[in-house]
Order: C-alpha cells, then structure tokens, then sequence
C-alpha cells in the first residue's frame, strides 16, 4: 500500500475518542450541524480538512444552575414536599462545552466572500445584488435584535411594576394600571388607588397594617414559586444572570440550549415574576442574556450566519451592547460593555455593529416611552449643582467603603454558590426560593427603604433635594434616622443580594449593588451635608458660598451606586459612561472616575477575581481570560 493511500485512510478513519463516529456522511453532519446552533441535540462536529484531526472535547460537571432540576414524588412525600423537592441534580457531560474551530470558520469565511465577489464581477449588476444582499445579513439580524430588545424592555418594565404595585394595592379605574399611571392626575392625595387593607373597613389600624403585612407576603411566595417553577420545569439555563455563561460562549465554547427559544422565554417571564417578587434582584444583567438569545434565534433565518460561529459570536458581541442600552439607557456604555466585559473577540466592525444594534434599541425604548415621561430608564437625574475640590476626599473614602462592601458582596455570594452545590440545598432549589422569598419579604417590609423595589429606591437616592422639600430623605428633622436606617439598608441589602444571586430564578445584580452602593453614597453625604450646617466656618468648607447649598448627597449616592457597581464586576469605562449618560453632566465624570478607580483598586487587592470570573471558576467552565498568564 502506498503512502499516499496510508494518508487517506487515516484523513478518514475514525479518531479515538471523537464525539461521533467518523463513518456518518458529511451530508449528515452537516445537517446537524444546521439543526444545532447553540441549542441542538447534536454536539457540534469539526473537522480540519486534510489533517484529520478532530477536536475532541473534555468532560466537566456542570453547575447547580446548568443542571436540569427534575421533580421526583416518593411514597412518603406529599404533594407540597413533592413539589419542593426537585431530586438529584443531573451531571451532564462536557461534551457541551466543545470548542469552535476559529481558523476553520474564518478560513471559510474568507473563501466565501472570495467566491462571492468573483461572481459579483462575472454576473455584474445582478452579482453586486447578491453581494449586497449577503452584506446585509448581519445588520438586518441586529436591527431585529434592538427592535426586540426595545419591545420586550419596555414590557418587562411595565409588567413588573404592576405586579410590584399589587402587592399593595389595586387601581380603582383600571385594575391594570400600575399606581404611578393610576394617580396620574393626582395632585396630593390618589383616591383611585385602594389598598387591600381598605376593603375590611376597619377602625384598627394594627388590623391593617397585618393584612397589609400578610397580603405582601403572599404575593412575593406566589411570584417567587412561579418563576423558579418555570426556570427548573422548562429551561434551567435562564436561571441567574446568564454573563458568565456568555463570557465562556464568546471565547468559543458551545453551550447547548443556553440562547435557544425556550431560555428566552423563560427567561422574559421568569425575570418578571423573581423581581415582583422582591427578591433583592435586578432586571438589568438579564437583559444581556435576553439580548444574546435574541441575536442566536434571529441568526437561524439566515443560513450562511447560521453556520459561521465566528460571525455569530461577533453578533452578540453586538448584541449584548444593545442589553445594556435598554437597561441603563446608556448606548454607548452597551457598546463599551461589549467590549470591556463580555467580548472574546472584537475585530474593529464589531465596534459599529455594537453601535448600530445599542442605538436601535435606545430609539426603539424611546418611541415606546414606558414611563411616559420621556426617560429610558426611571433613575435618570439632573443636577443643577457643582461640586467643590474638598469633595474629592470624601468621593475617595466612598471609593474605599465601596471596594470593602463589594468584595464582602462577592465572597458571600460565591460561598453560599459553593454551599449549595454540596449541601442538601440542591435537592431543594424550589424549596430554597420559596423560604428566601418569604424571609426576604418578612425583613423588606418593616423598613421603608427596603421595601421599596430596587428602581424606585435608586431613584429616590439619586433625587436631588430642593428648599421646598421637608420631607422623606429630604427632612432635616429625620435626618440622624434616616442615616441609621440607610447604613442598615446597604448592609441587609449585600446581604440578601448574596443570598438571591444563585437562586433558581432568572436574576441580575447590577441594580442591587447599585442600591446598596446609593444607599452608602447617601448617607455619607448626609453626615458631610450636617457637618456643614453645623460648623459653615470650619476651614475644610471654606470654598462654600453662603447664599448656596454646597452638599448635594443625591451626588454622593450616584458615586456610590457607580463605585458598588464597579467593586463587583470589576468593570471600569463602562460604569462611568453609564452615571455619565444617567445624569447627562459632564460635570460629574471626574469625581465618579476617581470613586471608581479607588473603589476597584480596593476590591482587586482583596479579591482578584470579580462576580463574573468567580462564577466562572466557581462552575468549572473552559474560559482563558485574557487578563492572567497561564
């Protein structure tokens, strides 16, 4: 035999340990390699022609939040034990996790647009059709993606603000009206909007007060129960923030099942229901998984896209700018993002395309107006005041605080993560939602400033107090009280933040950090804002003009919430583009750089690792960072 027919036959035969047989057709690999995308039975095939070398993927243990959580019912368990109990978690192999030939898709890629412009010169005017036709595949799928990024912002926004003002109460007018479009004409007092308590018609306010009490808490296990019984009946994967999981995708890891239909699903009505719950959770970090989901189904349309995984994750590169734009309202702060956090790999077109699919999800947000005053996000503010130099000390030691709250924020929660995954507790994710939900519940609503959802309570740290407003945060008379109870509000919030993020429900961190952060931010500047009015001669405050306020603490919340959120993901640019395009004062952006700058430092002489890296150490996936030396 021959050297050469020894070299085809080995190109051919089959490779030890590859993930299927080699003696399938190419045809049917092919095939079901269309049929896949990230979401297919099938584990992607590769193959590097005329080498005959396959990639053969490794084998790892998935995560409690990968696993799919069956419900089992033993003969001594009854029917609410039944329900709670969710069996062994299921070990899938780490044939998921296949890796993506780079040279392979971009090679032909290349061919591809080769043979396409030489049929473009052959063909002519019809060829330059084609081409143009085929270019525009990529912007027609990330037009769609801000469309519908845009469409489902504004009506999760809407849905779970009226299920949050339910917990209350009803609207006379329209029983799906939240309270906010119900009192919308409302000067002083809204006589539309009626609480549950007020249909007992009762003289004791204690009677009251506990129907109010039991009614909220009810309303949370209900909420609660539904939304980890969606996530662990139906798609496992929409459970939790979902940025880890795209961090591993873009650096060219398959994850079967993770941005397929079912997990957006899931995941638009599962994010809805944990935050009317009023788990300390956000909407915000999800919106990035909703936004690569998007992106991975509307890629199916086009079968070139289809095929291409390079492309495809250049497209939710671009993606993930446009989850953050209708988070934050912040276009450009979605674009550095994409490329500060979760891209892998960024070629210059990605920039424009992140650009275009932000921008077309910030206009579509804009048209669809969900708050009806103009604004994409509540929490938007605007300052009419500056700041001073001698701030610049205070903005530092809340850059300090920061970092220390949000590296305790991080250990606690990667604790708790690691506990779950070996104690009982995993046996029982529906179980663990439900008792934390009603816990979470119990505690929040005591306090004012806890039981407000995460969105109003940032907005009213962020407000800025007038000469005529007395009361709330604003009341000089409150003042010491209101410090006390924002220093107890940021330390329970870290602490149920910590305690939620790795629950079985669809969940962010991004504006609960930020709420704990604001809170610290506030009440600092409350306790500088007394010390003024209480020595206005000392010589740090000699910069002060007497006939102006020269404190502002609603500034001080904003460094705070930017200084938090930086500490814990570890993200720079972006946040500071982000309270930027919040406030839209330039004025700001220095004392808010340096906040952040300090408030990371800190965090990264403690902890090396941020929230998304320690998730992904934490869970075992195959990601590089290209941060480390290895």
């Amino acid at each position: 035999m021959s050297t050469g027919d020894n070299n085809s036959r080995s190109a051919s035969a089959p490779v030890s340990g590859a993930p299927r047989d080699r003696q399938h057709s190419s045809d049917d690999r092919q095939s079901g390699s269309e049929e896949s995308g990230y979401d297919s039975d099938d584990i992607p095939y590769f193959e590097d022609f005329g080498s005959g070398h396959s990639i053969v993927p490794m084998r790892r243990i998935r995560s409690s939040q990968e696993m799919l959580i069956q419900q089992s019912s033993g003969s001594d368990m009854d029917a609410i034990t039944g329900w709670l109990y969710n069996g062994p978690l299921q070990r899938a192999k780490y044939q998921d996790f296949s890796t993506i030939d780079w040279i392979y898709d971009n090679t032909k890629a290349r061919h591809y647009k080769s043979d396409l412009r030489a049929r473009a010169r052959r063909k002519g005017r019809l060829g330059k059709l084609e081409m143009l036709a085929d270019t525009s595949k990529p912007w027609l799928i990330l037009l769609a993606v801000g469309f519908a990024m845009g469409l489902i912002a504004t009506c999760i926004s809407v849905s779970s603000q009226w299920l949050i003002d339910i917990k209350h109460g009803h609207c006379r007018t329209g029983f799906y009206l939240n309270r906010r479009f119900c009192c919308w004409n409302a000067d002083d007092v809204c006589l539309d909007w009626v609480m549950w308590s007020d249909h007992l018609h009762t003289r004791w306010r204690w009677v009251e007060w506990l129907l109010q009490y039991m009614v909220f808490m009810l309303d949370a296990i209900l909420f609660a129960a539904m939304s980890t019984y969606l996530v662990t009946e139906y798609a496992p994967y929409a459970a939790g923030q979902g940025i880890a999981e795209i961090k591993t995708i873009m650096s060219g890891f398959m994850m079967r099942k993770f941005l397929g239909l079912r997990t957006l699903c899931i995941k638009c009505v599962g994010i809805v229901l944990s935050v009317a719950s009023g788990l300390s959770l956000g909407k915000e970090g999800a919106m990035v998984h909703i936004a690569c989901c998007c992106s991975n189904v509307f890629a199916r349309a086009f079968k070139r896209v289809k095929r291409n995984e390079v492309e495809r994750r250049e497209l939710l590169s671009a993606a993930s700018a446009a989850g953050i734009s209708v988070a934050f309202g912040s276009p450009i702060a979605g674009v550095l993002f994409s490329l500060e956090q979760v891209s892998y790999y960024f070629p210059a077109k990605t920039m424009w395309r992140s650009l275009f699919c932000a921008a077309v999800a910030a206009v579509t947000l804009k048209f669809f107006n969900p708050f009806r005053n103009g604004k994409l996000v509540p929490f938007q503010v605007t300052y009419d005041r500056t700041w001073d130099l001698f701030e610049l000390w205070f903005f530092v030691l809340i850059g300090v605080i920061s970092g220390l709250a949000g590296t305790l924020q991080n250990r606690l929660t990667m604790y708790l993560m690691e506990y779950r995954q070996r104690s009982m507790l995993k046996n029982f994710a529906r179980g663990e939602v439900v008792v934390v939900a009603l816990v979470t519940a119990a505690i929040s609503y005591l306090s004012v400033y806890l039981r407000a959802d995460t969105v109003t309570l940032v907005s009213n740290l962020f407000t800025e107090c007038h000469s005529q407003d007395t009361d709330g945060l604003c009341s000089r008379r409150d003042r010491a009280g209101n410090i006390v109870s924002l220093v107890l509000t940021s330390i329970i919030r870290v602490a149920l933040t910590s305690v939620a993020s790795g629950l079985a429900v669809p969940a962010g961190m991004f504006l609960p950090s930020m709420a704990a952060g604001a809170s610290i931010g506030r009440a600092f500047g409350m306790v500088v804002q007394t010390l003024y009015e209480a020595h206005p001669t000392w010589r740090l405050f000699s910069a002060c003009k007497p006939d102006v306020p020269c404190i502002t603490p609603g500034v001080y919340a904003l460094v705070g919430a930017a200084s938090m959120l930086a500490a814990t993901t570890r993200m720079t640019v972006t946040v500071v583009v982000i309270m930027f395009e919040l406030t839209g004062a330039l004025i700001y952006v220095l004392p808010i750089m340096i906040a952040v700058t300090v408030s990371k430092s800190v965090a990264e002489a403690l902890e090396k690792d941020g929230y998304f890296e320690g998730i992904i150490h934490l869970n075992g996936y195959p990601y590089l960072s290209m941060d480390q030396e290895y």
